[in-house]
């Protein structure tokens, strides 16, 4: 299986990113959505370091494997550093008070035998990785992650929580690893990846995801939002709100 390769690719990877100087722009709550038809700078590495096509199919940033069935499966890892959206996802995550990863993945025909969020820190050299699960074929899912230790982070060997709170305070890149599923042509897809804080507003209706969640409501239909309204009447006043 291809995954016999994870450990050598990290170590060379490293070794790639390590001697790049990344400009920290961190900038959050604000989403990649690709709606401009670029892929924004987002790039993609196989498993043996080859750059990997990346494409905009739609106003979403998608990537393609071809037919393994004579190989083995393909692995790629789609990025954001330094050059992605002026550097937007690179920093110090501690600082810039980023709760949650948050975006859509779309697999269309296949599931991949293997998709994970991925953080990079060149401090420490680590890879820490979040496995996406409850993938489903022909729609898009929505992913929260936390950036919590907490939540599950792991790494490939001793994962601590000192460890990954001094990791996030420089991030100099942001992905998704994805292994092929099976060995036929495939295609998967990202949209709407963003870093956000309590204050992320995803659907413009001017409550944050946060406190929509705590009222019970959907964050991401500004169709669903608490709103108290107040009347006078000549019994008094009357609060009323959508339930």
């Amino acid at each position: 299986m291809p995954r016999t390769f994870k450990g050598w690719y990290a170590v060379a990877l490293a070794a790639v990113l390590q001697g790049v100087t990344a400009v920290h722009a961190l900038e959050t709550d604000v989403a990649s959505r690709w709606n401009d038809g670029t892929t924004e700078g987002w790039s993609a590495v196989d498993n043996w370091l080859t750059p990997y096509p990346v494409a905009n199919p739609g106003s979403y940033l998608g990537i393609s494997f071809s037919d393994r069935s004579q190989g083995v499966p393909g692995i790629a890892f789609i990025q954001a550093d330094a050059n992605a959206a002026q550097g937007r996802f690179v920093g110090n995550y501690k600082a810039g008070n980023v709760t949650r990863i948050s975006f859509l993945f779309y697999s269309p025909t296949h599931l991949p035998d293997l998709a994970q969020l991925v953080l990079h820190s060149p401090t420490s050299g680590r890879y820490w990785y979040y496995p996406l699960t409850g993938i489903q074929v022909g729609q898009w899912v929505r992913f929260d992650i936390p950036v919590s230790y907490e939540a599950g982070w792991t790494l490939e060997t001793a994962p601590t929580p000192e460890a990954f709170s001094a990791d996030i305070e420089n991030v100099d890149w942001v992905g998704v690893r994805i292994f092929q599923g099976q060995t036929d042509a495939q295609s998967f897809g990202l949209d709407d990846f963003v870093l956000a804080t309590p204050a992320y507003d995803a659907d413009g209706d001017g409550m944050s995801d946060l406190a929509e969640l705590r009222a019970g409501t959907d964050p991401y239909s500004a169709l669903s939002v608490f709103r108290l309204t107040m009347s006078s009447t000549d019994e008094g006043i009357v609060i009323a709100w959508p339930s």
